[in-house]
């Protein structure tokens, strides 16, 4: 019985390692063109990520409400309308830019 509660949770813990996705999280100020934050507002952003070139490998779309001081948090690699993947790029080959 030990040992097959052993195995069941490596297994689990394997199939969980394989399901992670590559996203990581992303913290701004939206601001307007006079630096003033924008506030309690609801927001577009349009995420791309550059290789070293400046090309993109990498770009989605997120809707997302500011804080009351005009935060906003996303996980990136997770919005919506994606070109490119995430799981494809060489994050080895360093030189990459949001």
């Amino acid at each position: 019985m030990n040992k097959i509660f052993t195995i069941l949770i490596c297994v689990f813990t394997i199939a969980i390692g394989f399901s992670q996705s590559p996203a990581f999280k992303y913290q701004g100020v939206a601001r307007n063109a006079q630096n003033a934050s924008l506030n309690n507002q609801a927001i577009a952003l349009r995420l791309t990520i550059l290789n070293a070139g400046n090309s993109p490998v990498y770009s989605e779309v997120h809707t997302v409400t500011t804080s009351a001081i005009g935060l906003f948090s996303v996980n990136v690699c997770q919005g919506t309308t994606p070109t490119g993947s995430c799981s494809t790029i060489d994050w080895a080959a360093g030189g990459f830019q949001l």
